[in-house]
């Protein structure tokens, strides 16, 4: 990544390099705006930096005026420079055959985005595998209006479909789920780091990275 006179940034990765021999490379300035982690040193503490982040993200394309939070979607935000997300994903209907991970959606409260919380979460992972030099965060929590609406809440199962998401091998290399004060920015970047309001481990680690409040 570099840093231009005009005050722009430029990423390319390069995967034919060949240690200690002459490589003749190329660069194309493939524009890609507001990469501002490239420009901080790796050795900041990530618990440290005042991070943008979106509140009910996913909430750009709801009619409802009260829950529309935003603007712009996930791509755009990112672009933009926002490198934090506040998720809250639930399953579309309380019927049984439906409690599975391709059900589960980004709802602000009672209103659903249409967005599935699988391709908010591919979204943010393509973002960090384009430019590995910045990190992203993802503020996590089950969002639960439709156990109004029946017995059952399906809290192990939001576990389970959680679980599912996170360890498919497509993502698993990018998802960061235990993020400590002692973690650096060079520690997440190309990363996107959970953590959440409700726990999502299995019966060994149910509490996974949990935070409160």
């Amino acid at each position: 990544t570099v840093h231009t006179a005009d005050g722009k940034y430029y990423s390319q990765q390069f995967d034919d390099i060949t240690p200690r021999a002459v490589n003749h490379l190329s660069f194309t300035t493939d524009q890609a705006s507001n990469l501002w982690m490239s420009t901080l040193p790796g050795n900041v503490y990530f618990c440290m930096l005042s991070t943008p982040g979106a509140h009910d993200a996913c909430t750009s394309s709801v009619s409802v005026s009260s829950a529309k939070c935003q603007s712009e979607d996930l791509a755009t935000l990112l672009a933009n420079g926002v490198r934090a997300f506040d998720l809250r994903p639930q399953y579309t209907s309380n019927s049984e055959s439906d409690i599975t991970l391709d059900n589960l959606t980004i709802y602000h409260g009672m209103v659903s985005t249409g967005v599935k919380f699988k391709d908010a979460i591919d979204i943010l992972i393509s973002f960090v595998k384009d430019y590995p030099s910045e990190a992203v965060s993802v503020i996590m929590q089950k969002e639960n209006t439709k156990a109004l609406f029946s017995l059952t809440d399906y809290s192990e199962t939001w576990r389970a479909s959680i679980r599912e998401c996170f360890s498919d091998e497509s993502r698993s290399p990018y998802i960061m789920g235990s993020v400590r004060g002692y973690h650096t920015l060079d520690d997440v970047r190309g990363k996107v780091s959970i953590v959440s309001k409700n726990p999502y481990g299995n019966s060994s680690n149910s509490y996974r990275d949990v935070v409160y409040g």
